[in-house]
């Protein structure tokens, strides 16, 4: 049965209850409905299983605004499940629908007329059952100027003691918004500024594309050339990988983020990780993914290599070619490309994450972690700019101030001759953001989470940065981006009520096992081993610990595996979520290890077999 949603706040008089939320508790076909009230200062908490639903109402006015935040585990018990939140205008059509899985926990919406707006709570995946909180953040009218909706939307996030966030909306070349909020620098008490650098993490490929596409113009580099003409020490893929191919993610070069982590270098790690390192990962790699041309998949070591290879025609320093030909002529005075971990950098807004989980904007926090960025990527990453710089970039990097018109527009052209809805540019990539096409990327390094958002045929443009490691950013700036777009946006969903029955989950739990206990039991025995890739320079130990394997290391702490099918293991580490053996002589005689970034997989030969286990040993093996 389902748990009746409970109040943490004394019970008030009926009349003191408008404005309220109404919660209608729909727990099977032949139920009877209960109700109770939620105010802004109140959280009420229930359980959901699968299958089951609960329904909320929601009484507003015309033009107003709401937030309802979603808080998983309730009071902080169980987090392991993820909720679908669903709310329906008047008319019972879907005006907004978040889930928690993407990383947002609340949803923001508005009213268009009078009347009932109902939200729907459902059990998206994760664990079977579990309990969860909803509080109504915001309910008002909603404010009259762009600033004071933006303001609206914002204002329940941040804190003046707390990281924080700079946010800006650029509309036909001129600044129609602009905010800071929150600190920069938790030790120092030093708040965010509109001139505080942040790192843009990924919203720095964009720098990189333009200066490919300045240089093209200039004529120094083709899209069709190899790169090997200009990077000779690349090794031979067997086919030609182009700079094209690299400019849009098509070269099937192998992403160094998951090779490296396990070759010891994590990406929240406090080991120095330089651009000449992560160049070697990448140069050591056996051939491509898939072959160049004939795929498309997201790779920062493309971007990296396009970081050396305006290096090598240049004659310049990425970073200082960058600086000369980009940063100083679009006036971004706060600017800079960090290519030095060490370096002193004045001003910059730290990297910051929770110590607690929490869903629940408003609840205290027991604290914060520094998250130092150890990570050089030159090219892929790395370009740290203020919101004033971010500003100008948005403006002068398509009006031809910087290298002429045909430089702007070829930093807008995608993959395909014709544009198409999902495409990648240089350096952005683009969708269809309520009828609307928008070119933009996203960056998450460590704490710092980046958006960059450009909307071509509304002329509008809004930048994000934020050092709070809060995933919920990129929901906040997509919101902003509806507020600055209000009237040209399509309407979120034009459909009726979605069924009360679950959607089928993101992401399903791994099919059991075919196999039975005793061929489990075998394959688990068979794994055991050494194993080693040469070109990472990394080896695995597959041990039997307690009954279960275990992958071991002295580059990486213990990692736990659970059998899941044929001669297939999982874990809970992003860079190892699955580790396949496969027989070539019978035995395992290789491991393939993928990780959950982009799917693909490293190959590791087994170079030692270790002792078997005696049989009472092979009685414990968990099954």
């Amino acid at each position: 049965m389902s748990t009746p949603p409970t109040r943490t706040a004394p019970r008030r008089p009926l009349g003191a209850l408008i404005p309220a939320l109404v919660c209608f508790l729909i727990v099977g076909a032949a139920s009877a409905q209960q109700t109770v009230t939620l105010r802004a200062d109140e959280t009420h908490t229930g359980s959901l299983t699968t299958g089951q639903a609960h329904r909320y109402a929601l009484v507003m006015d015309d033009a107003q605004a709401a937030i309802v935040s979603l808080m998983r585990g309730g009071l902080g018990t169980d987090r392991e499940m993820n909720y679908l939140m669903t709310v329906l205008d008047p008319q019972g059509r879907v005006c907004e629908q978040v889930n928690t899985a993407d990383g947002a926990s609340f949803c923001y919406f508005r009213s268009r007329e009078p009347g009932v707006h109902t939200i729907i709570v459902r059990r998206w995946n994760g664990h079977p059952s579990g309990t969860y909180g909803l509080r109504l953040l915001l309910h008002d009218e909603l404010a009259e100027s762009l600033g004071g909706r933006i303001d609206q939307l914002l204002a329940p996030f941040y804190a003046p003691d707390r990281p924080g966030a700079a946010v800006a909306a650029v509309i036909q070349g001129g600044t129609a918004y602009k905010r800071t909020f929150g600190l920069a620098s938790l030790e120092y008490d030093r708040p965010i500024r509109d001139d505080t650098p942040f790192e843009l993490a990924s919203c720095s490929k964009q720098f990189t594309g333009y200066a490919l596409a300045m240089l093209i113009e200039q004529g120094l580099v083709s899209p069709e050339d190899d790169i090997r003409k200009h990077m000779p020490d690349m090794p031979d893929t067997g086919q030609p990988v182009t700079v094209r191919h690299l400019i849009h993610h098509l070269s099937g070069i192998y992403d160094y983020e998951p090779s490296l982590e396990l070759a010891g270098y994590p990406r929240d790690g406090d080991d120095l990780l330089t651009t000449d390192r992560i160049l070697r990962a990448i140069l050591a790699q056996p051939g491509t993914y898939f072959p160049p041309g004939t795929s498309h998949s997201y790779s920062n070591s493309g971007y990296v290599l396009l970081g050396e290879l305006v290096a090598s025609v240049t004659g310049l320093p990425f970073g200082d070619w960058v600086q000369q030909h980009l940063l100083r002529p679009a006036n971004m005075r706060d600017a800079y490309v960090r290519d030095g971990s060490r370096s002193v950098e004045p001003g910059k807004a730290m990297s910051y994450q929770r110590t607690t989980p929490s869903d629940a904007p408003t609840e205290p926090i027991d604290g914060y972690v520094a998250l130092p960025n150890y990570l050089q990527a030159v090219g892929a990453a790395n370009v740290h700019a203020s919101i004033n710089d971010m500003i100008q970039w948005a403006i002068n990097s398509r009006n031809g101030h910087l290298g002429g018109a045909k430089t702007a527009a070829r930093f807008r052209q995608g993959i395909l001759p014709v544009p198409q809805d999902h495409d990648y540019l240089y350096g952005l990539a683009t969708s269809i953001h309520r009828g609307l096409k928008r070119e933009f990327h996203q960056g998450l390094s460590l704490g710092y989470r980046t958006g960059f958002y450009h909307y071509p045929d509304a002329d509008a443009t809004v930048i994000y940065l934020a050092n709070d490691g809060e995933w919920r950013t990129f929901y906040l700036a997509e919101k902003v981006a509806e507020i600055v777009l209000d009237g040209t946006l399509r309407p979120y969903i034009d459909s009726p009520a979605p069924s009360m029955e679950p959607p089928a989950a993101s992401n399903p739990a791994p099919a059991q096992s075919p196999t039975s206990g005793a061929d489990s039991q075998a394959e688990t025995i068979d794994a055991i081993g050494t194993y080693a890739n040469a070109a990472l320079g990394v080896s695995i130990r597959i041990k039997l610990v307690e009954g279960r394997l275990e992958a071991h290391s002295i580059r990486f702490p213990p990692v736990p595996l659970k059998h899941i099918e044929q001669r297939t293991f999982e874990s809970d580490q992003w860079s190892m979520r699955t580790v396949r053996f496969e027989p070539v002589r019978g035995t395992p005689d290789r491991m393939l290890i993928t990780n959950a970034s982009d799917g693909r997989s490293i190959r590791f030969d087994r170079i030692a077999n270790m002792a078997q286990p005696t049989n009472p040993e092979r009685q414990r093996i968990s099954r």
